[in-house]
């Protein structure tokens, strides 16, 4: 999601995915600051899909969370957040905080880190989408592995979203004990197996670094496929279902072709964390891979993370997909 002088504009890699699929003219809805309804949903929600780049410029996702209030307006457009992390192993808070010490206070100078949020509440399916910088930030080691992260973030955007291709589930908390069961490529048989089970991951995009989104993405078990997975590479592929039409994400991988993905076990707490190369895949080229499909991405994964245990929640999954895919 973007925004340049007016919240009414899109950014050039989303006006040329409009171009290309044909979406009708539009205001962009995005809104330059944290709105009451934005500010609702985030107090509601249990979980937070959060998005930086690392120092390669490569997105990363995590999700954190597990009780609704973890995460609240302490200010005007400005956003903490307190809750039990991996303290080792996940690579956005190793990103935001990793470098300082042991419950030191990071404060950010000039611009502050980029930061992308998704709050979301599987229960009720209501997310916001929200993008701005860190302007502080602490980690205090609590247990072997684990610590509460506090983060700060100034909101530069923020906009509601809908609840399609989202299952229902009750988020609790839960104590991680997290261990690094894999970091190297190709994916491990678990790990492929986390991919072809999900029906649901998360996502994060920037237009360059000036601007970064994070959003997810769902359908049904099965919908995200492992096109290769061996010695010449990985490679991921998972259509484009339709949504609000705004293509965000599509718009940031169309300037720049790089995404971080999260996939969660929500029974066993197990985490996958993927970087890499995106391709956009329009037309016959993506029906040739998904069939009923003309929108698709490919992901050519450049680095992962196989975390079992290193989730502060589980879910209750309350019911089947919701919403019959159009």
């Amino acid at each position: 999601m973007a925004f340049y002088e007016a919240h009414t504009q899109f950014h050039q890699g989303e006006e040329q995915m409009h171009k290309l699929l044909r979406v009708p003219h539009r205001d962009n809805p995005t809104q330059p600051y944290l709105t009451p309804n934005a500010a609702n949903t985030l107090i509601r929600s249990p979980l937070i899909a959060l998005g930086t780049l690392d120092s390669n410029g490569r997105p990363w996702t995590t999700i954190l969370g597990g009780e609704a209030g973890f995460s609240r307006p302490v200010a005007q457009s400005i956003v903490g957040i307190k809750t039990t992390v991996d303290r080792v192993h996940d690579p956005v808070v190793g990103v935001l905080l990793g470098e300082a010490a042991d419950g030191e206070v990071v404060q950010e100078k000039s611009a502050g880190k980029m930061v992308s949020a998704l709050a979301i509440d599987l229960e009720t399916r209501r997310r916001v989408k929200l993008y701005g910088r860190m302007v502080a930030g602490a980690l205090q080691a609590t247990k072997e592995g684990i610590g509460e992260a506090q983060i700060v973030v100034k909101i530069e955007q923020s906009l509601g979203n809908c609840p399609k291709y989202l299952n229902k589930k009750h988020i609790v908390p839960h104590l991680p004990q997290p261990k690094l069961e894999s970091s190297d490529l190709p994916l491990s048989n678990s790990a492929v197996d986390l991919i072809s089970k999900a029906d649901l991951f998360f996502i994060s995009s920037s237009n360059h670094e000036s601007d970064m989104d994070t959003n997810h993405r769902g359908g049904p078990p099965g919908f995200v496929r492992v096109l290769s997975n061996d010695e010449h590479g990985v490679t991921l592929v998972y259509p484009e279902y339709s949504g609000n039409r705004l293509y965000q994400t599509l718009g940031n991988l169309s300037t720049t072709p790089q995404a971080g993905l999260a996939f969660a076990n929500f029974d066993t707490g197990d985490i996958l964390y993927i970087t890499g190369r995106t391709e956009i895949l329009a037309g016959k080229v993506a029906t040739n891979l998904i069939s009923h499909t003309n929108l698709a991405v490919k992901i050519h994964v450049q680095a992962a993370r196989f975390i079992s245990n290193g989730l502060a929640f589980r879910g209750q999954v309350e019911s089947t997909l919701l919403t019959t895919l159009q």
